[in-house]
């Protein structure tokens, strides 16, 4: 047995083990067939390639379980868009009724802000939606759960039930706690902007509004917010 090999036996068995390996394979060469390979030598070959394949499947395994949280972060910041359009219309956000039995999964109560409700596709419920503030409209959060818990995106949150999640985004009059990414994380805005429904509401992720405001009265007072000049009902991607 060279050098080689030796050096990585006792890597993969410890210094020991592998000392007493040598001294039987040693052992077992005089029974080596011409141009052959001993017993020893073929435990260690196998050992070594089941090693690797351990390797290879626990990366694998890492890179698919990273793929499904990207599409639940995916799935949760398509309906942070569509809940902030439907309030921009309604002037209050989506019932936790839609999202509290696995029907609604698909179902177009969104429409035409979104097709149809994503929902967990591990196990096929809608996310936990929260409305936060007093339990009225005008606040909500969604809530999942990364099987990879390293994500950077990820953060303990609990929910107003006392659900357990580590993942959620919310309206962006609210704080949940996230982690600042370099993305939008639901607490902070960019701006304001008047309506359609002459409210002045928070600039919609991905949106280019005009005009736009820095105060939540969009340049008026809490009892006269947004002259009718300032509407920009498109509020354009």
């Amino acid at each position: 047995m060279d050098g080689v090999l030796a050096l990585m036996v006792e890597t993969l068995v410890g210094k020991q083990v592998a000392q007493s390996l040598i001294c039987f394979n040693k052992y077992m060469s005089r029974f080596r067939l011409k141009n052959g390979f001993t017993l020893i030598e073929v435990i260690i070959v196998v050992t070594i390639l089941a090693f690797l394949a351990i390797v290879l499947l626990s990366t694998v395994s890492k890179q698919r379980v990273k793929g499904e949280d990207a599409r639940v972060k995916s799935d949760l910041e398509r309906l942070k868009i569509a809940f902030e359009d439907y309030y921009n219309d309604n002037n209050c956000y989506p019932p936790d009724t839609w999202f509290d039995e696995a029907s609604d999964c698909g179902s177009g109560n969104l429409s035409p802000y979104l097709s149809s409700i994503p929902c967990d596709f591990r196990d096929g419920v809608p996310y936990h939606l929260d409305h936060p503030e007093g339990g009225t409209c005008g606040s909500f959060a969604l809530y999942a759960n990364f099987r990879n818990e390293e994500d950077p995106s990820a953060f303990d949150v609990t929910s107003q039930t006392g659900g357990s999640y580590n993942y959620a985004v919310s309206s962006t009059n609210i704080s949940l706690g996230a982690p600042d990414t370099g993305g939008d994380t639901g607490g902070e805005t960019d701006g304001y902007y008047c309506s359609a429904q002459g409210n002045c509401t928070t600039i919609p992720t991905g949106r280019t509004c005009s005009p736009t405001f820095a105060d939540a009265d969009c340049g008026g007072t809490p009892t006269n917010k947004c002259p009718l000049s300032d509407v920009d009902p498109d509020c354009n991607l």
